[in-house]
């Protein structure tokens, strides 16, 4: 046994490459079978098959099958793009599909390469004094080439988050992806190119850069945390969110990928909520100090795990392979495919707009409609019907039953206006009810003992409320009324819509001229609708002749097939030489060539259509001037028009009547929440009375007079039996002592004044029920002091008695 290594020969999968090759085929060269390459396709699978057995021998089948793959490439698409392509097809979601997207974004970066590399004697074969175009310098190649790299190292990073590595590997990873994307970056900024990459490509690799910055920051600051650098770890994840927010900015001003944008939130979103755990755990527990951004150790820097590789065989292909055993030698190139597309386009677009579009423009449907050709014509024939339009409108009416319809929306948008208002005044009917309690206690507590607001200002916001829907409802009943006097000013004129067609017809007078009834006039308009005749028979060769020429081009078109020419001019170009689409730019303009003749037909076409126009509307004015003096035609006119109008107004008056009641039914909605707001208010209003009368009395127990003591009990008594009839519910009396019993002394005023509806407060307020009457009819009598006593220092000078002008304050209010 050798005590050398060796290294194994690398594994490779059967693939279906005769399928893969009869598909494409099929797809792209429709001329030809597949079946006919059957001898390439065979050959190509001999080759690879040859090239990958796992032999030791030498052999130059692999270079062979290398250069046979450069040749094919010149039949299909351009390298660095298909390698590129196929990276990102690729799915990354398993380890297989990012190893295969890391070899394609490593061979895109390679094709590159080869292309910088070749620059300068591309550069040679320029005429002299010649200027290189800024999409072929060597800037414009290492840019792409940086952004493969970057794109590889990031698939890199991506299988080793898959494969659930060390932290600190995946940090470092994740920098050195974003010191790619920062040198793709860097070149794609410089001023020379910038204009070649558009702001949103610049922007996806901006925001990638910030991205994977930020990325390494939060894999290092996990990697902190598992070594109880609590500080380091905050500083990173602060300097983290820096970065994803720049990225986050860049994303908000331009239009990259969701996808892009999406997995830099979701980073950002990361970042915070690890930032807000590390704060509160080393606030709470580590206290370590956290280093400046500058102090902070820098993330290890790796070797470059991906470079650009350079597909074998691209320098020179053909040293290796016989001329006679080309693989898809006679399959047409990408080049000629992509010549006869663009071709296809070409002829389409230009036939569109110098063919298709003017003939299009040239119809005149639209002006024979204005001018009401040729059935002003026809009217003079044979009896006109009803207008199609007519009969319509009057079959919609006729299906809604409109005489009746409209009278049933009108009694519904009066019931729910007579709702609204019963509703508005019962809302309005319990604020005067509370207005009147406030009044009788009031003038049960003189002076300034009583400090509650009144209830006119306390319930401003309601009846503000109540009057405003008041005024709606006033405005929508007065165009109640205007609805009611519409209807029944065109009731009679929408009423032949719900007539039948043979009893509608008869309301419409004809315009048939006939000979026996011809005066001078229809003479006249007989001649001149004999010449106007002419000029729209003369209209109608026109437009046929037209319409001809159209379907000559569509056939025309559907059977040109250039790519016969195109083959031929690429059988004379050299076989390793890849052939451009730009090759073939005068043959195609050679072939679009022959279209110019149905264009010059087209303007000879629409010339003679003007003549003709011009003719038809000088005839048309005369013929209508003719009309004009014709009885029945003025009639039948004036018919149809109030038929029309009378239509409108039904459908104006449907409209507004099913809106009215929609309307009504939101404003009951409105009006209930009110009432229900004036009942909730009265209620808490009540309860301070309650507070109040317990309050007061508490204090009247000790210095004021039995009389104030009785009227106000009765007065409370009164309130609390309403309030209490309104809420449907009762409270047991309290047993309480006669007035003057000592057994006064050891009851606390407050547990009975506060926690006792007013109504039980003292039953004997019912006892002295009338006298307390008289005191509020009458002027008070009040039990003075005597001049020189000083208990005058501690009576308030009384308030007379109200009116009921707080009821009648509340009502002015709302009306």
């Amino acid at each position: 046994m050798s005590n050398l290594l060796t290294l194994p020969f690398k594994s490779t999968e059967a693939i279906s490459l005769k399928n893969a090759v009869k598909s494409y085929i099929q797809r792209e060269h429709t001329e030809t079978h597949p079946d006919a390459f059957k001898w390439d396709i065979n050959k190509w699978e001999s080759l690879r098959k040859d090239a990958t057995t796992n032999t030791v021998h030498i052999s130059n089948g692999p270079f062979r099958y290398q250069a046979q793959l450069i040749f094919i490439a010149t039949k299909l698409p351009p390298d660095a793009t298909l390698y590129c392509n196929l990276a990102v097809s690729e799915d990354r979601s398993n380890g297989d599909g990012i190893k295969r997207s890391l070899a394609y974004f490593q061979n895109a970066a390679g094709v590159l390469s080869h292309i910088v590399s070749v620059i300068p004697t591309l550069i040679e074969s320029l005429p002299p004094n010649s200027l290189l175009p800024s999409d072929l310098s060597e800037t414009f190649f290492n840019a792409l080439q940086h952004l493969m790299l970057a794109q590889a190292q990031e698939s890199f990073w991506q299988r080793a988050v898959l494969e659930d590595v060390k932290v600190g590997l995946i940090s470092k990873l994740a920098a050195k992806t974003a010191n790619h994307y920062g040198r793709a970056l860097e070149v794609m900024e410089d001023p020379q190119i910038e204009s070649l990459f558009s702001r949103d490509w610049i922007a996806h690799v901006r925001i990638k850069h910030h991205h994977f910055v930020a990325a390494a920051l939060y894999r290092k600051s996990i990697d902190d945390l598992g070594g109880n650098r609590y500080g380091e770890e905050i500083a990173r994840l602060e300097l983290a969110k820096v970065e994803t927010k720049k990225g986050l900015d860049t994303a908000r001003r331009s239009n990259v990928a969701k996808s892009v944008s999406d997995d830099i939130k979701t980073l950002s979103v990361t970042v915070e909520t690890s930032l807000k755990r590390a704060d509160r755990d080393n606030d709470l527990i580590y206290h370590q100090v956290v280093p400046s951004a500058t102090s902070l150790p820098a993330i290890a820097e790796i070797k470059d795990v991906v470079a650009a590789i350079i597909p074998p065989g691209l320098s020179d292909p053909k040293s290796i392979v016989d001329e006679g055993n080309v693989i898809l030698a006679e399959l047409s190139g990408w080049g000629v495919l992509k010549a006869i597309d663009i071709y296809n386009i070409k002829k389409n677009d230009w036939l569109q707009l110098e063919i298709f579009q003017p003939a299009k423009d040239l119809d005149v449907l639209a002006e024979m409609q204005a001018l009401n050709l040729p059935a002003s014509l026809d009217a003079l024939d044979k009896p006109i019907g009803l207008p199609p339009s007519l009969l319509g409108k009057a079959e919609e009416v006729r299906r809604e039953d409109g005489m009746n319809y409209i009278p049933r929306l009108l009694e519904d948008l009066d019931r729910l206006s007579t709702r609204n208002r019963f509703a508005l005044d019962k809302a309005l009917d319990i604020l005067d009810q509370e207005a009147s309690e406030d009044e009788e206690m009031r003038a049960a507590f003189k002076g300034d003992v009583w400090t509650r607001p009144a209830s006119y200002e306390a319930n401003t916001h309601l009846t503000d409320a109540a009057k405003r829907y008041r005024d709606i409802l006033e405005n929508s009943e007065n165009a109640g009324r205007e609805f009611q006097d519409t209807w029944d000013l065109w009731s009679k004129n929408i009423e032949p819509l719900c007539w039948d067609i043979e009893d509608l017809e008869r309301v419409v007078p004809s315009s048939t001229i006939t000979t026996s009834s011809a005066n001078g006039g229809s003479k006249s308009t007989q001649g001149h609708a004999r010449a106007l005749r002419s000029f729209l028979e003369s209209l109608e060769d026109v437009v046929q002749s037209r319409t001809e020429l159209v379907k000559r081009v569509h056939r025309v078109s559907n059977t040109d097939d250039v790519s016969s020419r195109f083959k031929q001019e690429e059988s004379s170009l050299a076989r390793w030489v890849e052939v451009r689409p730009e090759v073939f730019d005068q043959a195609t303009e050679e072939e679009l060539g022959k279209y110019d003749r149905y264009k010059e037909e087209l303007e000879d076409n629409a010339g003679r259509q003007d003549q003709a126009l011009n003719g038809i509307k000088e005839k048309n004015v005369l013929f209508l001037e003719s009309r004009k003096e014709d009885p029945s035609v003025k009639a039948r006119e004036s018919a149809l028009q109030a038929l029309d109008l009378a239509y409108h107004k039904y459908r104006m008056l449907c409209k507004d009547l099913i809106e009215g009641i929609k309307f009504h039914n939101d404003l009951s909605t409105l009006i209930a929440e009110l009432e229900d707001t004036c009942k909730v208010w009265v209620l808490e209003r009540q309860k301070d009375v309650e507070w109040l009368v317990g309050s007061l009395n508490s204090v009247s127990l000790t210095g004021a007079s039995a009389e104030e003591q009785n009227t106000a009990q009765m007065v409370a008594s009164n309130q609390a039996t309403s309030s209490n009839h309104s809420q449907q519910r009762s409270e047991p009396p309290l047993d309480l002592p006669p007035p003057d019993s000592n057994a006064w002394e050891s009851i606390s005023p407050t547990k009975g004044s506060r926690k006792k509806d007013p109504g039980s407060l003292n039953v004997a307020a019912a006892a002295e029920k009338e006298k307390a009457q008289a005191i509020r009819d009458d002027d008070f009598s009040l039990d003075l002091p005597a001049p020189n006593s000083s208990t005058w220092e501690s009576i308030s000078p009384p308030i007379p008695p109200s009116t009921s002008s707080f009821k009648k304050k509340t009502r002015k209010l709302a009306r």
